[in-house]
């Protein structure tokens, strides 16, 4: 952990408002768009985001240092989803078409709406363990090691995970084509 991080979270566990108001400034985005990836656009996002920094606040005091900030961080954003997804039904997508990258092309804007519709729908046929790994491994590209740190399992669960996850997408995607 470097110098600057190091004193940042010394700061905020001090109290220093200043200094936590930073983290949630430095990864805001990185925890938005975990949660995204995994759970997909929700109109309830925003309440996501500050229930991962609130524990983030609790969660700050067992910080090693082992393991990057960022990557604290981002775990506590993937433990967050994998409970909104184990809560139970999943509300249907939030998808701004005006954020698409289709251009303002309706018709682009409307497959690519499409798309991202029937992506979250597959991921949701994944059990809540299988998704956070696939996403975490697949879609951010983060290694099969930081991967089992950040959900609290071992390396070869989370390649299994992974491997199981990318079967089931190949098939239902097989028989959906």
């Amino acid at each position: 952990m470097s110098r600057e991080r190091d004193d940042l979270v010394e700061r905020c566990l001090r109290g220093d408002a200043a200094a936590f108001r930073t983290v949630v400034e430095r990864h805001g985005r990185a925890v938005q768009g975990t949660l995204v990836r995994i759970l997909g656009p929700r109109r309830d996002l925003e309440d996501l985001v500050q229930q991962v920094f609130l524990e983030l606040a609790r969660s700050l005091p067992r910080f090693r240092g082992d393991a990057s900030l960022g990557t604290f961080v981002v775990a506590i954003a993937a433990n967050v989803a994998r409970r909104t997804l184990e809560r139970g039904p999943r509300p249907s997508y939030a998808l701004d078409t005006e954020a698409l990258s289709a251009g303002d092309d309706p018709e682009a804007r409307a497959d690519a709406r499409q798309l991202l519709v029937r992506m979250f729908l597959l991921l949701d046929r994944l059990t809540p363990a299988k998704r956070v790994a696939f996403v975490l491994h697949a879609v951010e590209g983060r290694d099969i090691r930081e991967v089992a740190t950040m959900v609290g399992a071992n390396e070869p669960t989370v390649r299994a995970r992974v491997t199981a996850a990318r079967r089931e997408l190949e098939s239902l995607l097989g028989r959906s084509s």
